[in-house]
């Protein structure tokens, strides 16, 4: 391989697999100290092959404008394409994103050539077995490097990511995402006249339904107290819904009028809030025509949710407003603490605000009977829906998300089949 000096404006540094070059200074400190150990490599018509940082060092920091260069001859494309992979993956200090480009870009090229291969036939073509000997790595670290950097070209939002974990997690949660929307899409949900799941906005479906055709609600609404959206836990559980002060209580002001006129008389109405609203829900309650006891109903989870050195104590409970239209007395004379019902586990929600079914279960046998309509308007998870199934009610549930109704439905037809409810 043959050695020679050229100006370096006549290096043709043309796409490259590195587009990160980092920190160029102590590179050209090092390469103005002790020389070029390795020089940059070049074809035949000075296409740069490897050692871009070196070239960059010397032309940019150091304003060199001739270098000494290793000349290939009769270099194509694809060797080009492999020299470069093979000198910056084996010196490991390519990006992550740089990685699963290169390996994609080495197994096309190849793919080109030979054609890929077929899948349970004899072939000369080029497969990820393939790819993967060539780069002395498993089969499914290469498969799956392609895949990510295919993804990135859909979706560059991914290497936005701070490595490659991150960037799978996030692709597949994608990809299970765009499963839930396809199934909501489709509207596919458990064939039982004991469920009804509706795909849409609350207030917009109550719209739609006729006066006094329900027997009980239970509703747990944005609460208004500025759940951040972009947060982890809003992330983990497709948390979409605008949770502002004022935009969650104007939600519920126009539901609680809807919930009024569809509720038969003599129906009650269960309705989680946040503690800090209590006064505006109060009055959203008894403007819509409802007789509320002012003294909370509470949910004893047990446990605080929030970390336990926090500057403030971790709350273990939640807060309920029991109302109710006309008058229809409990069926028995449970007191207004709900207790030994712990939080659903982390590992078993589907919803950020997903509640125990068998807490849903014991408020609907404590205010309905058997054959009655219960109707959650904000589905979320679909639990009050499995609970009025197993308690032998109808249970509809409403949900806007997409994302939200198709894991609605998952967890609801799961549940139902589990238990026999529905075949």
């Amino acid at each position: 391989m043959p050695r020679k000096i050229i100006k370096v404006k006549d290096i043709k540094r043309n796409e490259r697999i590195r587009f990160d070059m980092g920190d160029l200074k102590e590179l050209a400190a090092s390469i103005e100290k002790y020389g070029i150990i390795h020089p940059p490599v070049v074809d035949q018509d000075y296409n740069l092959i490897a050692g871009g940082r070196r070239l960059a060092a010397m032309d940019e920091v150091l304003g060199w404008e001739e270098v000494e260069v290793d000349v290939r001859e009769d270099v194509d494309e694809l060797t080009r394409r492999e020299l470069e992979l093979e000198e910056n993956v084996q010196r490991k200090d390519l990006t992550w994103q740089e990685q699963v480009e290169a390996q994609k870009a080495i197994h096309d090229l190849k793919q080109e050539i030979y054609g890929p291969a077929v899948k349970g036939h004899e072939s000369d073509g080029w497969g990820i077995k393939d790819t993967a000997e060539l780069s002395d790595r498993s089969v499914g670290s290469v498969a799956t490097d392609i895949k990510l950097a295919e993804a990135m070209e859909e979706h560059p939002e991914l290497a936005e990511e701070k490595n490659k974990f991150h960037a799978l997690k996030k692709l597949r949660q994608m990809e299970e995402e765009a499963i839930l929307e396809e199934l909501a899409r489709r509207n596919e949900g458990p064939s039982s006249d004991r469920v009804e799941l509706i795909h849409g906005d609350a207030v917009e479906e109550l719209q739609k339904r006729k006066d006094a055709t329900v027997e009980l609600v239970i509703a747990d609404p944005p609460w208004g107290i500025g759940i951040d959206t972009s947060s982890q836990l809003a992330k983990n559980y497709g948390v979409e819904y605008e949770d502002a002060s004022t935009e969650a209580l104007s939600l519920i002001e126009a539901t609680c009028n809807e919930l009024y006129r569809v509720m038969a008389d003599g129906s009650h109405l269960f309705l989680f809030f946040g503690i800090t609203n209590y006064y505006r829900t109060l009055q959203i309650l008894e403007d819509a025509g409802f007789e509320v006891d002012p003294i909370p109903v509470i949910w004893d989870k047990g446990s605080g949710g929030a970390p336990a050195k926090g500057l403030a104590m971790p709350s273990a409970h939640e807060t309920i407003f029991h109302t109710w239209k006309g008058r229809r007395y409990l069926n028995h004379g449970k007191d207004n603490v709900f207790r030994d019902i712990p939080r659903t586990s982390h590992t078993e929600r589907v919803h950020t605000a997903q509640k125990p079914v068998e807490l849903i279960k014991q408020m609907i046998e404590l205010a309905s009977d058997p054959g009655d309509t219960v109707l959650d308007p904000f589905g979320g998870s679909g639990t009050t829906a499995i609970a009025a199934a197993l308690a032998g009610r109808k249970g509809i549930a409403i949900e806007k998300s997409d994302v939200n109704f198709g894991k609605m439905q998952e967890y609801v037809n799961t549940t139902l089949l589990a238990e026999g409810v529905v075949e």
